[in-house]
């Protein structure tokens, strides 16, 4: 198993570092690409460029005669000022008076992105007087049963345009979903976006776009052409990731611990998440993150050991965070803050490496560095540079949030 996560998780981060640097890329507002991000990462807790929100909030008169710039303020038409908001709407009595379905297949009602991005639009109105929602999904449903929608990916998003903005009905009008394990990458990553940006699961189960991703991560080379399909890939690239060591019950305790580093940023978004708008649980410091991440040990293992005192290094000792001796295992959480930051922590957990490899009882330590600021530019060199300070034992490092 442990070989097998080794062969998936390196494709995966080769496409993770790839989506990244085109996150460091500029957007030429409006960009369809780039309204699809923003939703794709907002809505699956990515983190993004603070730039793309000024962008939005400082464009001014759109070109709200083409289609593709409907679809992309459709999108963020929550982020705009009212003003915009209602030439929008004005744009969308324009677009109802255009001819459905032209031959030349040149409207947006054969564009899967566009589509999407009109349903957000239409769902996020706090009033509809002029029954604009109803004319789209009647529209969608015509499409839907004159086999207007003549490939999978167009006909899944015109399902999950239908199903977002009338979900009642969506479940009337049914119909088979496409099989998209049959589509090849550049389709399925479409399908993919739209879904992330749309919240398809009632149309495309997550679990189901993530098998079909996977495998054809085996068959299909990867290229990342825009911001869009870097968020979509971000995304599924840590799904996969994450689930990696609980597959079978033979997963590693390293495994184990690997992944839910990983997975802490997750958790601590879910803490701020409260229900009936109750106080969030925040996390302020590095005594926080360690206190639940011990809690979060503790669900998946029997002995958890905080405050281990280690040997003398350099006439000095210290106290481990987690020790868990059936696994000879040492966990080490740090999180950053403006006075340590990547430089810092790195040099603090290369001695801590040295320190723990004089602990007997020891093979593996594993290096938490929570991010939530962002203040390591570079965790890809951070972990290895960690990751090869080991001698006597293995140490791994997991940046958080990041991914590999």
């Amino acid at each position: 198993m442990v070989l097998v996560t080794r062969v998936i998780e390196s494709p995966l981060a080769e496409i993770q570092a790839a989506a990244r640097r085109e996150f460091g890329q500029a957007i030429d507002w409006p960009d369809l690409a780039g309204a699809l991000a923003l939703r794709i990462c907002e809505r699956h807790g990515l983190e993004y460029p603070e730039s793309w929100l000024a962008d939005i909030q400082q464009s001014e008169r759109p070109d709200f005669r083409r289609a593709p710039v409907i679809a992309t303020y459709g999108l963020v038409l929550e982020k705009v000022c009212p003003g915009v908001r209602d030439a929008w709407v004005v744009a969308i009595e324009t677009l109802r008076g255009r001819a459905a379905f032209p031959g030349d297949r040149g409207s947006f009602d054969y564009s899967p992105r566009e589509l999407v991005g009109v349903a957000c639009g239409l769902a996020s109105l706090v009033a509809d007087p002029h029954g604009h929602v109803e004319w789209f999904a009647n529209l969608l449903i015509r499409g839907l049963a004159s086999e207007h929608f003549h490939n999978p990916q167009l006909r899944v998003a015109a399902m999950m345009a239908l199903n977002h903005v009338d979900p009642a009905k969506g479940r009337c009008t049914g119909g088979m979903v496409p099989d998209i394990k049959t589509l090849g990458m550049r389709e399925l990553l479409l399908v993919a976006r739209l879904s992330l940006a749309v919240g398809g699961e009632d149309i495309l189960p997550g679990d189901v776009l993530e098998a079909a991703f996977e495998t054809r991560l085996a068959d299909d080379r990867v290229r990342v052409t825009d911001v869009s399909e870097a968020a979509a890939f971000l995304y599924l690239c840590r799904r996969i990731l994450d689930k990696l060591p609980f597959r079978n019950a033979s997963a590693s305790s390293l495994d184990t611990v690997l992944v839910l580093c990983r997975r802490f940023h997750l958790f601590a978004i879910q803490l701020g998440r409260r229900h009936a708008g109750r106080d969030a649980v925040s996390i302020q410091d590095e005594y926080d993150v360690q206190d639940l991440f011990h809690a979060i040990l503790l669900l998946h293992f029997d002995d958890v050991r905080a405050e281990e005192v280690t040997p003398s290094y350099a006439e000095h000792s210290s106290r481990v965070d987690f020790y868990l001796p059936d696994a000879r295992l040492v966990v080490e959480v740090k999180m950053t803050r403006q006075s340590l930051r990547q430089r810092q922590v790195a040099d603090e957990l290369i001695e801590d490496a040295a320190r723990y490899a004089a602990m007997e009882r020891v093979d593996t330590l594993v290096c938490l560095v929570y991010d939530p600021s962002n203040l390591c530019p570079n965790p890809t060199t951070l972990e290895h540079d960690v990751a090869e300070s080991g001698r006597k034992l293995a140490v791994h490092a997991v940046v958080c949030p990041r991914g590999v």
